[in-house]
């Protein structure tokens, strides 16, 4: 009882801290998801730290990720013009040059390990930042990608522990049951009408529900892949009850990409 109280806490807390940067201002939002990629990234690299093979630069690591991050951010406020988002391309490459002179054992390896932090931590919160910005009949569309992953979490967790037998993946993540990705789907896809109702889009969000709680599913599992394989119970400990940012976040990291290439298909050719 008091590891779900201290969960239910420590989620209340995190979503108020989302949603009221959001509604307080996109630049703001941006500026606190900017905080969790850097956690991110240090949660990240400490999944290396016993490995033999690779050995990864935190340091750098975070120095790309947040000049990367900031030229993105001051474009999206029109502090930049569009030709400076060019930046980005020899900061990211920087970081791969850099293993000229790091003189490691498999410098090819560390390189892919940092493609694939961009890939997985930095683009998908630099993707939170541009939907912060942009707006669908009054609500912040990101709030309404937030809302649907959560609802989905809370929900398939819940089916999960009332009704779950068939297990989904338990090679990777033994809790999970089909019964929860069910409830947590339908849940998910309730919850995304009531959003489309409120704003006049029903199918925009009835179809982002159907989309976003596939994908979150999907990211979590990733994550926990990744955790197995590092043989590691959660990313950090920076939240009680949930772990680390990365755990907190598996999910809308693997959303975000897939919400954002309906969004822009149905801007060019429903809306």
């Amino acid at each position: 009882m008091s590891k779900l109280i201290t969960r239910a806490v420590t989620g209340t807390v995190f979503i108020g801290l989302i949603l009221g940067s959001l509604w307080f201002h996109p630049l703001t939002a941006a500026v606190v998801f900017g905080i969790f990629m850097i956690i991110g990234i240090q949660e990240y690299h400490t999944f290396f730290a016993k490995s033999e093979r690779v050995e990864t630069a935190a340091i750098g690591s975070m120095i790309m990720a947040s000049l990367s991050f900031t030229i993105f951010v001051l474009y999206l406020h029109d502090v930049l013009p569009f030709g400076m988002l060019a930046l980005i391309l020899p900061v990211v490459f920087g970081t791969f040059i850099s293993e000229l002179w790091r003189k490691k054992k498999d410098p090819v390896m560390n390189m892919a390990t940092q493609a694939f932090m961009f890939i997985y931590i930095v683009i998908p919160f630099s993707i939170l930042a541009y939907l912060a910005v942009h707006f669908m009949n009054g609500i912040s569309i990101v709030i309404g990608l937030f809302l649907l992953v959560w609802t989905n979490d809370t929900f398939a967790f819940l089916t999960g522990k009332l009704l779950g037998k068939n297990k989904m993946f338990p090679r990777i993540s033994p809790n999970k049951t089909w019964e929860g990705t069910i409830g947590g789907f339908a849940f998910a896809v309730i919850v995304g009408a009531t959003i489309g109702w409120f704003t006049s889009r029903l199918d925009f969000w009835v179809v982002t529900a159907c989309i976003v709680a596939p994908s979150a599913v999907l990211g979590d599992l990733l994550e926990s892949m990744m955790k197995r394989h590092f043989e590691v119970k959660d990313s950090g400990t920076l939240l009680p009850g949930h772990g680390g940012v990365l755990d907190r976040f598996d999910a809308t990291l693997f959303a975000a990409p897939f919400f954002l290439a309906w969004d822009a298909i149905y801007l060019a050719y429903i809306y």
